[in-house]
């Protein structure tokens, strides 16, 4: 359902207990079943958990052991600020490999 209210109109419902109260309502079944794999009187998806138990781990590593180490929104602005720096003499940067390079000359397949 898309509804089509006026910003002023939506502040004025937010002013209404019955209207936050019910907003609350949306989000958590939202986030019950986007971030944990449920309905709120359903089972719990386990691969989805353990996915998110995973991730919740590496924020924790990354926010206590690199607090200042700058984030990048996607690879592209990584990338550009990385090639941004210069490099010392006799260094190179190194990014890893998503999928290894084949050559095709010699019969293997990427």
């Amino acid at each position: 359902m898309i509804l089509s209210i006026s910003k002023t109109e939506l502040l004025a419902l937010l002013e209404m207990p019955e209207a936050r109260a019910m907003i609350a309502e949306i989000a958590a079944e939202h986030v019950l079943q986007g971030a944990l794999g449920r309905g709120r009187y359903e089972h719990f998806d386990i691969d989805r958990l353990q996915s998110l138990a995973a991730a919740i781990s590496s924020v924790e590593f990354v926010a206590g052991a690199m607090p200042r180490v700058a984030r990048f929104p996607n690879g592209d602005e990584f990338l550009k600020a990385m090639l941004a720096i210069p490099a010392p003499a006799g260094l190179v940067l190194e990014f890893g490999v998503f999928r290894p390079f084949h050559w095709p000359d010699r019969g293997c397949q990427a």
